[in-house]
This record gives structure tokens, C-alpha cells and sequence, in this order.
């Protein structure tokens, strides 16, 4: 994706992102892995076990797959999807359809939960706070609106792992040991990728422009200065610096 959003963005298998608390950098992959080039071999694999397990003998008998986005008009976003495209033909030969869509139809039928009628769809998410919670129980707990993908309240043979994983969840939210707490969101998040609750597959790099005289800004994980940081900035004497005769 880099030749799309030219550095902007990073390879990801993460659902708690780099710089977040709670962060695992030992976190693997749907295939086992920490490798984030792609797995060909093993999502032919993982398609022909699939094919088997429905009774079908070729991927013509897939049901047709529409992937709802919304570009807003971002010509790197339908770059991005373009590119998508053309992996899965490269890699899978299955043609995937696209529905370029209105933000707030699709942030609505997101908000749903369960009653999300988009079975495929592309969308992202930024934190309302900085804790791993934010990125767990919030999105993937029983009856929370933000449950599109029906996480644990489902049909499938692992549903009753999930609810357990659901439970397990509410219980770390109460944890008084941060240390304790934070391990236990890592092997929740570890099992949510390897359930595929997610494909994660990008998280975006902050980029933002400021003159060079102005000193000692930090910005938090949540990408803002935190209130008590801003009795740290400064202005500096050092050229090039502002012009101050305007």
C-alpha cells in the first residue's frame, strides 16, 4: 500500500496499534506469523479448505462479494481499493464487486451492531481514548452497537470461544493491576486475530507541519498535547524561526 498513500500509512496485523497502551509487539498474524508482506500460499490454503467445507469444487460457485467503502471522494482511497481488487484476483481468482458509498450511510449501518447489513465492507477506526479497552470490549462485545461483525452472536462452530473471549473481556476491564490488565488485553487480541474478527491491515502515521523554533511539543498516543504539556512549549531564539517584525 505504500505506492498508494506514500508512507502515510504502515503494514499492520494489529487491532491495538503501535504507540497505543496495550500495544504487543509480539502480537502474530493470522497465519502464525509476524510478517506483514502477505501469505499467498497460505490464503490458497485457507480457500480451498474453505471450499471444501461448503461442498463446493471451484470458486465460480463463490456467491457473488460486494465490499462497501467510502471514499469520500479521496482518489487514494479508490486506489487502495483498486488495489484490493486485484490482489484477490491475483492471489485467490475471485473478482470481488465494489459499492463506493456515503460516509454517514456507511457510519450508520456500522452503528447497528448485529443489524449491520453490510456483510463486507472497509472502514476504520480511531480511538475515543487512549486504552486497549477502546479496541477490545468496545468494538467486540456482546450488544455493543460498534459489534458490526457480530462477534460471539453468531451461528458459527466457535461461537461459544467467542462469548467465552466476550466474558473474558468485560473481567480485564476491571482489572487493578495495569500490568495484569494490559497482559490479558494482548492474549485477548491475539485470539480476536486469530478468530478473524478483523483484517487489520493499516494503521495511518500522523504528518503535520510546524515551524522549527517552536520547542518541546509532545503529542500523546491519541495524537494531541495533553493539557499539562502545554506549560512545556516554547518558542526558541535559534534561526530559522518565526519572522517577528510582522
Amino acid at each position: 500500500m505504500d505506492k498508494v498513500w506514500k508512507g502515510l500509512y504502515i503494514a499492520t496485523n494489529h487491532i491495538i496499534p503501535q504507540g497505543m497502551p496495550g500495544y504487543n509487539p509480539d502480537l502474530k498474524g493470522p497465519d502464525g506469523t509476524t510478517n506483514l508482506a502477505g501469505n499467498p500460499k497460505k490464503a490458497q490454503q485457507l480457500l480451498q479448505q474453505g471450499l471444501k467445507e461448503e461442498g463446493w469444487n471451484s470458486v465460480s460457485q463463490i456467491p457473488p462479494i460486494m465490499l462497501a467503502y467510502a471514499s469520500a471522494g479521496s482518489q487514494a482511497v479508490k486506489d487502495e481499493v483498486t488495489e484490493l481488487r486485484q490482489e484477490w484476483k491475483d492471489v485467490l481468482n475471485i473478482t470481488i464487486d465494489t459499492n463506493d458509498i456515503d460516509p454517514n450511510i456507511l457510519f450508520d449501518d456500522l452503528s447497528k451492531g448485529a443489524n449491520n447489513p453490510l456483510s463486507f465492507y472497509s472502514a476504520g477506526w480511531i480511538a475515543d481514548y487512549p486504552d486497549p479497552q477502546d479496541w477490545t470490549t468496545l468494538l467486540f462485545d456482546k450488544a455493543s452497537s460498534q459489534n458490526g461483525m457480530n462477534y460471539g452472536q453468531n451461528t458459527s462452530t466457535n461461537a461459544d470461544q467467542q462469548q467465552a473471549l466476550q466474558v473474558r473481556m468485560e473481567k480485564a476491564d476491571i482489572l487493578q493491576d495495569q500490568n495484569q490488565r494490559f497482559k490479558e488485553y494482548n492474549a485477548i487480541e491475539q485470539q480476536l486475530v486469530n478468530d478473524v474478527a478483523w483484517i487489520p491491515m493499516e494503521q495511518q502515521v500522523a504528518a503535520g507541519l510546524r515551524k522549527p523554533c517552536v520547542q518541546g511539543s509532545h503529542h500523546s498516543a491519541m495524537g494531541i498535547i495533553q493539557p499539562d504539556d502545554w506549560a512545556k512549549l516554547y518558542i526558541s531564539k535559534d534561526q530559522p524561526c518565526v519572522n517577528r517584525t510582522v
